[in-house]
């Protein structure tokens, strides 16, 4: 889960670092769902290696960079749903180019499969919370207006 101790200056930083590494890295950072592939084991730390070497040695805290990968795979559950799907046994791991780099071991897929059911059944309480807001706010915007 996100940690919610951070600081809004190491948040934004996190996020504005994601929105660099998304375009930069896009087989780690896809931009459809569907898209997502397991990141090879190591591959934050090589990520982390290839962004100060392409921005000129720019370091990036260790507190900001744990913050942006922590976010990616965990501040959006549908993401993280998604990514847990992925991560069956025997499926292939992906490094920063896109190219196999090792493959998903049966207790790393079994770890996923524990954890699924349960961000699964969070992801539909907050779908089925979202509705009755949606239908509130179409309900509202279909009533006609009454002139003063």
């Amino acid at each position: 889960m996100p940690n919610r101790n951070l600081t809004n200056t190491t948040r934004l930083k996190s996020r504005e670092l994601l929105r660099r590494l998304r375009p930069r890295f896009p087989a780690l950072f896809p931009a459809v769902r569907g898209a997502l592939k397991p990141w090879a084991v190591g591959e934050g730390y090589r990520l982390q290696q290839a962004l100060a070497e392409a921005e000129d040695g720019e370091q990036v805290s260790s507190q900001v960079w744990r913050a942006a990968i922590n976010l990616w795979f965990h501040g959006n559950l549908e993401r993280r749903v998604a990514y847990l799907k992925c991560l069956t046994e025997g499926a292939p791991r992906y490094d920063l180019h896109g190219n196999v780099a090792g493959e998903v071991s049966p207790e790393e897929a079994a770890r996923a499969a524990a954890e699924l059911p349960e961000r699964e059944r969070q992801l539909a309480e907050l779908r089925s919370a979202r509705r009755p807001q949606a239908k509130a706010g179409k309900a509202k915007a279909e009533q006609p207006e009454i002139p003063a």
